[in-house]
Order: structure tokens, then sequence, then C-alpha cells
């Protein structure tokens, strides 16, 4: 959920430079964005693990002002996704929606399993 929702915040996101060490564990990309008329300058510092799998993601903006825009949007948008998620869940266990049977997105599985343990009290 996170990078994609980030992503919606961003505006004109390009990625500037990528600087690789020489060993290729870390690996650093930098990029500029808009947020609303703000501009924002960001890098992402990646550390990978020896079987090439990213172990540690480090992710630093500026200036203070666009980042604070930013945080405002994140959580406007943060927020709208939560409360959908909670109007669906209370459809789906009023039995307002219907089971289609076929495969679903995470949240539908996730919800399958609260409704298959609620009597239990195990879903969180």
């Amino acid at each position: 959920m996170c990078y994609g929702r980030v992503s919606s915040v961003f505006e004109d996101f390009t990625y500037e430079r990528e600087i690789r060490s020489e060993s290729g564990v870390d690996h650093v990309l930098i990029f500029n964005a808009r947020v609303g008329d703000l501009s924002i300058q960001g890098c992402d510092v990646l550390q990978y693990r020896h079987d090439g799998l990213i172990e540690q993601l480090t992710v630093m903006l500026r200036p203070l002002k666009a980042v604070l825009a930013f945080e405002a949007r994140t959580r406007v948008e943060f927020e709208r996704i939560m409360a959908a998620t909670a109007d669906y869940g209370r459809r789906y266990r009023s039995g307002a929606l219907q089971r289609c049977g076929r495969a679903e997105g995470p949240l539908t599985r996730h919800l399958h399993r609260c409704r298959a343990l609620e009597s239990r009290s195990a879903c969180s």
C-alpha cells in the first residue's frame, strides 16, 4: 500500500541520479518531484542482502516545507483508504457483499479469514 499511495501524492516524479557501491550492497536513487506547487527532493537508500533482496530502505526528503505538505497529503490519503477499508469490512460482515467465488485481492482474502475466525476472536 505504501509505495502506491506515496506515488499518488507526488507529482512529476523523476529519478535524477543513481549511485551504486562497488560491492553492489548499497544503492542510492536521487529523485525530484512536486507536492502541489512545492518542489521536493529526496533519495532512496537501499541496502541489499547477500541473496539480492532488499534488507533496508531509507527515504530522505527535503526541504521541510515540502515535507510537511507531503505529510499532510499522505495523512489524508491514508485516512481515506482506512475509511474505505473499514466500510468494506462492515458491509462484508453484514452480508451486504456477496462472495463471487473467484480469486480476489489481499484485503478480501484477509476479510474472508477474519470472517472464518470471528467466532474465535482471532482476527486483529
